[in-house]
């Protein structure tokens, strides 16, 4: 079969590698589960100063605290979501 595809176990193999290659703690975070759905929307984010930023339509919500806040980063420095993939977030939902 062209480009190695066995019927469909050629795209599961490249799945699971594009898994292995993200599945890394600096390209993660920790989010409750309501938080995690926002930042998958694009109503929440993380800026290039690694502030919490929220979008125009959570101002006025209970999720209006977390606008400007720090986030929160793991001691540890290879830990730390990497700015790349932060940036690479922001330019996917916003």
């Amino acid at each position: 079969m062209p480009n190695g595809d066995a019927g469909n176990g050629g795209s599961r193999l490249q799945a699971l590698l594009h898994d292995l290659e993200t599945n890394r703690t600096d390209n993660g975070l920790l989010l409750r589960a309501d938080i995690h759905t926002l930042f998958d929307k694009g109503l929440i984010w993380v800026d290039e100063h690694f502030l919490i930023q929220i979008s125009d339509r959570l101002h006025g919500s209970d999720y209006a605290v977390l606008s400007g806040r720090p986030l929160r980063m793991p001691t540890h420095s290879p830990s730390r979501p990497h700015p790349d993939h932060l940036e690479a977030h922001r330019q996917a939902v916003i």
